[in-house]
């Protein structure tokens, strides 16, 4: 028997969070036990959304960052894989049962790419959510990774799911803001060993407003 793959959801946020409760509800949607980690940070206030999702665990940072959140994550997290998600993301429904079985084909590699699809402002799709996955993946080498992670094929270079413990707690201790995205990728990506496997059917949602933290 199979044994089944674990994952921490960690959510750094900042500032309004207005979509937030979204994204947490497209977590547990998802049909798949997960930790999810909340990160606030600054003055921002989740009060209200911990009384609605009690089951939360939530890290403080009083300085505003989301680079020294997510490396807060390794000393908190219990699971195999670390998934990182922003506060206007979005998740398809089973997208986590259906990563796991492609994770445990692969044979447990370091890394794994999921692509995003962006709307803008408060235009949804619900049905979005509603994507039928058909197995479909490849693999890459850390260096053709690394490369389109920088010239902006991979979306500014984000990386989204890898394993735990490819990375040492301590890896990369830098105070940055506007390139935090692809250092944390370069640190993430240049530790990994293994093949980069990238999961070209399995989507998550990514909202593009011009107020977002992300955009700022």
């Amino acid at each position: 028997m199979e044994n089944k793959v674990t994952f921490t959801v960690f959510i750094p946020c900042y500032g309004e969070c207005k979509y937030l409760s979204e994204t947490i509800k497209s977590l547990t949607d998802q049909d798949y036990e997960l930790e999810i980690i909340l990160c606030p940070q600054g003055e921002t206030d989740v009060t209200e959304i911990k009384k609605q999702f009690p089951f939360l665990k939530i890290i403080k940072l009083e300085k505003p960052s989301s680079y020294k959140s997510r490396i807060f994550l390794f000393n908190k997290s219990k699971s195999d894989y670390i998934y990182f998600v922003d506060d206007d993301d979005i998740l398809p429904k089973g997208m986590f049962k259906y990563v796991s079985q492609i994770i445990q084909k692969t044979n447990y590699l370091d890394l794994y790419r999921i692509p995003l699809k962006e709307f803008k402002n408060d235009f949804f799709n619900e049905s979005l959510r509603d994507q039928i996955f058909s197995n479909i993946y490849s693999f890459e080498k850390k260096s053709d990774f690394i490369k389109k992670s920088f010239d902006g094929t991979y979306h500014n270079g984000i990386v989204h799911l890898f394993i735990k413990n490819c990375l040492a707690p301590d890896w990369f201790d830098v105070d940055v803001f506007q390139t935090e995205d692809r250092l944390l990728t370069y640190s993430i990506v240049n530790s990994i060993t293994t093949d980069i496997c990238i999961i070209d059917d399995v989507f998550y949602l990514y909202r593009k407003y011009h107020a977002s933290h992300s955009r700022t």
